[in-house]
């Protein structure tokens, strides 16, 4: 009888066995998938911790590029031009180093000025921005003051007509010695297709368009915002076409225009040959080298304002 009970209590401590060791071995399962499932969680949340913060401070460099650029054009304008500066700031959090540059290039002649300000965070790529100022030499300054269009050519039209807002060569009219390769090293901004200056217009940027080939801007074509644009080649502006917003418009070759177009803030300098169609309304000053033509039509409205420093929009390049 005793032996028989042994051997139950045997079998009983046996299956009691393999039963707990079949728990402890899915307890065990269960103990590495949840450590692995958290291991995957905490890289996924370390993940968006680090773009998070490469985020914050990607805006926070914007940020203080931004600010750096527009407290600089404020102290040129009340302290006169700056120099070369460089210096060092934190970002928080995270102690992150950023050196932060701050360039003035200058071209006295044709006078051009940018300013360019550079951030360069230890873990992040530089961050550039820069602002272009266009500040016309004294001639244009000075013959913008007092004439609408200043013609160092000849001249076919009503002379009489335009009366104290034409200055000739007689009267000491003098091109600016500008050119198309002036501009190239400034960085310039591709200019748009006819296209997509219809749709898009201006972005206050400087145009180029090195092309000999004429660029011609179809009827009826209303261009919004401001710019410089820089052409190598002749320019046409068919019947209806408009600027709506100041303009500086520098062509190499000639400039003609269709009838009915409008000018409404517009500086022009025309190395070739300027051609002006019935009924055109420009507002602004015009400077040709070698010949004009209008018609008795013309109505012509001096803006010397039109002369005035003109400033880019911060962009990145």
């Amino acid at each position: 009888m005793n032996k028989y009970l042994f051997w139950v209590m045997v079998r009983c401590f046996k299956l009691k066995s393999g039963r707990q060791g079949h728990a402890a071995l899915l307890i065990l399962v269960l103990v590495c998938f949840l450590g692995a499932a958290a291991l995957l969680v905490s890289r996924l949340v370390l993940g968006e911790y680090l773009k998070a913060k490469e985020a914050l401070s990607r805006q926070q460099v914007v940020f203080l590029t931004q600010d750096v650029l527009q407290c600089a054009l404020q102290q040129e304008l009340r302290q006169g031009k700056l120099e070369d500066t460089c210096w060092q700031t934190v970002l928080q959090p995270g102690q992150e180093k950023v050196e932060v540059r701050l360039t003035v290039t200058e071209a006295a002649a044709l006078g051009l000025r940018r300013l360019q300000v550079a951030a360069s965070p230890a873990m992040l790529p530089d961050y550039v921005l820069n602002q272009l100022r266009w500040s016309f030499t004294r001639v244009v300054r000075q013959q913008a003051a007092s004439h609408a269009l200043i013609v160092a050519g000849s001249l076919q039209g009503d002379a009489e007509k335009l009366g104290q807002l034409l200055c000739t060569s007689d009267e000491g009219a003098i091109f600016p010695d500008y050119a198309v390769g002036d501009f190239v090293p400034w960085q310039p901004h591709p200019l748009p297709t006819p296209v997509d200056l219809r749709t898009y217009g201006l972005g206050q940027r400087l145009y180029l368009r090195e092309s000999l080939e004429p660029y011609r801007i179809n009827y009826g074509t209303n261009i919004p915002g401001e710019g410089i644009v820089i052409f190598g080649g002749d320019l046409v502006l068919e019947d209806g076409v408009t600027f709506n917003d100041r303009t500086v418009l520098f062509t190499e070759g000639s400039l003609t225009t269709g009838a009915n177009v409008t000018l409404q803030n517009t500086l022009i300098f025309c190395k070739g040959r300027l051609s002006l169609g019935r009924n055109n309304k420009i507002r602004g000053v015009i400077f040709v080298k070698k010949e004009a033509f209008w018609y008795d039509d013309l109505i012509l409205q001096h803006a010397p304002e039109a002369a005035a420093p003109f400033s880019t929009s911060a962009y990145l390049w």
